[in-house]
């Protein structure tokens, strides 16, 4: 049996998982990540976490290789994390330190292209050759799929829908360090900004301590302030996710990450926000990705199988 070694890093959880040659996890472990013990004591995660792997699969020998989705940026060729904001990381030779300790290929991947790799191999894109893919957490990422294959364009880093400047709230100041990106209006922090800012001017107090998971189910429940929080962040990633569309012709966007699980109201907000900026063309379908919080280390364990590897994945060569 073939299998491949797939993690997705993340700036708050690690999630690894046995991936077997049909899109399937069949082993799964997600730790904590250990930010504040820097490069070294995440590297000795992540090489732990392969070791915890290796050791429960008893069958088909070895894996053929570990993906690893980063948030960041990423030198797939080179195997290097060029970029990495949520883990304060920068020119770090992540494949080369964990071959050190695996004779295993390594390959590197954006996150949320992983995330749109793993949907379009084994969840909600699979017959589907014009993909957008979202993740909504702390920030916004986001992976394309064009012609059934992963575009990265130019520098190879992928889109960044996140970073897509809008008129609204130009003057707010993005992690990233430049001012006016999306995720400062619509991503899971943004929400919370924008609750909080409500309940200041109309002097209203939430009684739980705010995080986007409960502002969304707030406003599932129809709680006014709620509603106006997700349906300012909504009109932002709808304007974008439109724009994107109609340069692109998408036929399908996904949306994921956590704040994607909380509920409902989310989505259909999302669909009026983007069929009105398309109008009088037809918007592309959205939809919730079926892997969960999952994708990105499906997509990730994807791009571990060699080329020749026969898979069950729609389109060409990834």
């Amino acid at each position: 049996m073939h299998w491949a070694i797939g993690i997705d890093l993340g700036g708050t959880n690690i999630k690894a998982a046995a991936v077997d040659v049909f899109g399937q996890p069949f082993n799964q472990v997600r730790v904590p990540t250990l930010v504040e013990q820097g490069v070294d004591g995440v590297v000795e995660q992540l090489a732990a976490l392969v070791g915890e792997l290796c050791g429960r699969v008893q069958v088909g020998g070895p894996p053929v290789g570990i993906g690893l989705g980063v948030p960041g940026t990423v030198d797939r060729e080179n195997g290097f994390v060029v970029l990495a904001p949520n883990l304060k990381w920068q020119a770090v030779p992540l494949g080369e330190l964990l071959n050190r300790r695996y004779d295993l290929q390594v390959v590197f991947e954006n996150d949320a292209q992983a995330a749109a790799i793993g949907e379009h191999w084994a969840g909600a894109g699979k017959s589907v050759r014009h993909l957008l893919m979202v993740t909504i957490g702390t920030g916004i990422g986001s992976g394309l799929i064009l012609n059934g294959r992963p575009h990265r364009g130019y520098t190879g880093r992928g889109p960044e829908l996140g970073h897509t400047k809008l008129l609204l709230g130009q003057d707010c100041l993005c992690g990233c360090g430049n001012t006016g990106c999306m995720e400062t209006m619509a991503s899971g922090s943004a929400m919370v900004r924008a609750l909080s800012g409500v309940e200041r001017e109309t002097g209203e107090k939430t009684l739980n301590k705010l995080s986007s998971r409960s502002i969304i189910e707030r406003s599932d429940a129809g709680e006014p302030l709620a509603v106006k929080a997700v349906e300012l962040a909504m009109l932002s990633l709808g304007s974008a996710i439109a724009n994107l569309s109609l340069a692109l012709d998408l036929e399908l966007v996904l949306i994921g990450g956590g704040v994607a699980e909380a509920g409902e109201y989310l989505l259909t907000s999302l669909r009026e926000k983007i069929t009105g900026a398309m109008f009088p063309y037809a918007p592309p379908r959205v939809e919730k990705g079926a892997l969960g919080n999952w994708a990105g280390a499906i997509g990730a364990a994807r791009l571990a199988f060699p080329e020749d590897t026969k898979v069950s994945v729609r389109g060409a060569d990834l």
